[in-house]
């Protein structure tokens, strides 16, 4: 079997290309969500600043660090 790898090197390319989209909507969601919700949670803007950039500069672990002391996370009994 012979491969070309100049098309090898365009479809890994076009992968990454994807890849890369992908990975960019995601964190722009993921910051999207967490303005809706810490909105929802608070009314202090530091918190929500605070909160938003925490998700926007350390992305996936910046979402787990946000639901653990996340105000209001826990219902009222």
């Amino acid at each position: 079997m012979n491969i070309d790898l100049s098309s090898l090197s365009n479809y890994m390319l076009i992968l990454t290309a994807w890849a890369g989209a992908f990975l960019a909507a995601l964190w722009l969601s993921l910051i999207f969500w967490v303005y809706r919700d810490i909105r929802s949670r608070t009314r202090d803007v530091f918190m929500r600043i605070l909160a938003i950039l925490l998700a926007a500069i350390l992305f996936l672990p910046g979402i787990v660090v946000y639901l653990i002391p996340a105000p209001g996370a826990h219902p009222r009994r």
